[in-house]
């Protein structure tokens, strides 16, 4: 199915209405079910050249599929028609993470390079919210032997309350299995990726943990850990640099998160918390009594895609 498919075309027993979005490897549409007239979120896998593809394709998804968990988006629904594979998950109207900020830099006309004002930022005790939430859900998969390999911004959803949702759990092997097919050499990285990941080695569940700790080191801060202007120049800082203190950069963080977050950020996995769970405790721990108020962050406006 091309990327710009027209709406109102049918997949399998759903309508499409609107593209949401795509990647190298899908798109996803807003899409309604002819039958039980249920309004979902419908990712459309392309990349299948016969029925083998089509078959190792939806065996992947099935594993997924058997991943529940509150803070994680469900896979509905799935299927395939002729060489389009569809997968079916709720629609979230409150937006990605990703876009949450990419609002706020709009908003106040702030260079995507530097530091968003802290007075627009979600506060400590927000952050460590979200923090709890999707790492409560990355335990869960990691005792599933799960790891999401892709944790960033544009991954985690809102619903209408606010509530954060960890998406594509689960798929990591799908969109490998994709990229072997195709021979392609797309480096399968992203600016939150860990040092392994740079380094082609084995993920483990600490692999998550790292690039959940570089988002939560942009919500404290306005800013990401590390930018550099090529794919190149970011894997040498993700190799060998370390982030600038986050108690330099935005005022009133305590210097003991500061050290959390390094600990998190550890270059070695080995050298990381044990789990999301023992993260989460050191960070609570070390901005109590500066959690903060309700922010503006959290008062985000709704897509406008809804019935």
């Amino acid at each position: 199915m091309s990327e710009s498919a027209p709406s109102n075309r049918v997949v399998g027993p759903y309508t499409l209405l609107e593209k949401l979005g795509h990647n190298n490897v899908s798109a996803v549409f807003r899409a309604r079910h002819i039958y039980t007239e249920n309004v979902v979120a419908l990712r459309i896998i392309s990349q299948a050249e016969d029925d083998a593809d089509v078959k190792r394709f939806l065996a992947e998804i099935e594993h997924a599929a058997r991943i529940r968990h509150r803070s994680l988006v469900s896979i509905l629904d799935y299927g395939a028609e002729g060489e389009n594979v569809f997968i079916a998950m709720p629609l979230l109207r409150g937006r990605s993470l990703q876009q949450r900020l990419d609002y706020l830099y709009d908003k106040h006309g702030v260079d995507r390079r530097d530091p968003l004002p802290p007075e627009v930022l979600p506060s400590l005790g927000e952050v460590a919210d979200l923090l709890e939430r999707i790492g409560d859900g990355l335990d869960h998969c990691h005792e599933h032997d799960y790891i999401h390999h892709h944790l960033q911004p544009r991954n985690i959803l809102f619903d209408e309350e606010g509530a954060a949702y960890l998406a594509d759990t689960g798929l990591a092997k799908l969109f490998k299995v994709i990229f072997s097919l195709r021979a392609t050499h797309a480096v399968n990285t992203h600016p939150f990726s860990p040092p392994e990941q740079w380094n082609g080695e084995k993920l483990v569940p600490a692999s998550d943990q790292y690039a959940m700790a570089g988002i939560v080191y942009l919500l404290v801060t306005g800013k990401s850990a590390f930018h550099a202007a090529t794919i190149f120049g970011m894997m040498d800082r993700h190799l060998n640099d370390f982030p600038m203190p986050p108690h330099l950069i935005r005022p009133g963080v305590p210097g003991g998160m500061t050290n959390v977050l390094i600990k998190a950020m550890a270059k070695p996995p080995e050298m990381r918390y044990k789990s999301m769970t023992d993260f989460v405790l050191d960070f609570r721990q070390a901005i109590f009594g500066h959690e903060g108020e309700a922010s503006e962050f959290f008062t985000f406006p709704l897509s406008d895609t809804a019935e």
